[in-house]
């Protein structure tokens, strides 16, 4: 578990990215972490897969949402008990978070 994901006192969500390439879970310190999953057949890399954490909320972390579209895994939406919501997208997604 990464230093930064807490839970034990509030409801937090997690969801998987659309192709099943990562889980994002809401996380008690206000952040959305992005955990790599792997698929068994790169057990030795475990170690090295990098954990990601997206802070910008200033409370718990209640519900994330993952864009369902292949094409956009990198689109997700974060909610916080402070009443707060993000849209996150990386800068490779971003020019399409823009698009009908």
């Amino acid at each position: 578990m990464h230093s930064f994901h807490k839970s034990g006192n509030y409801k937090l969500e997690c969801a998987f990215t659309s192709q099943d390439k990562y889980l994002v879970s809401g996380s008690e310190c206000g952040a959305v972490v992005v955990y790599p999953v792997s698929d068994g057949n790169d057990a030795k890399n475990v170690n090295m897969m990098t954990t990601t954490t997206l802070a910008r909320h200033n409370g718990p972390v209640c519900s994330v949402a993952t864009c369902p579209k292949k094409n956009r895994p990198w689109l997700l939406v974060s909610a916080s008990y402070d009443g707060s919501a993000m849209v996150w997208a990386s800068k490779n997604e971003a020019d399409h978070c823009l698009e009908v």
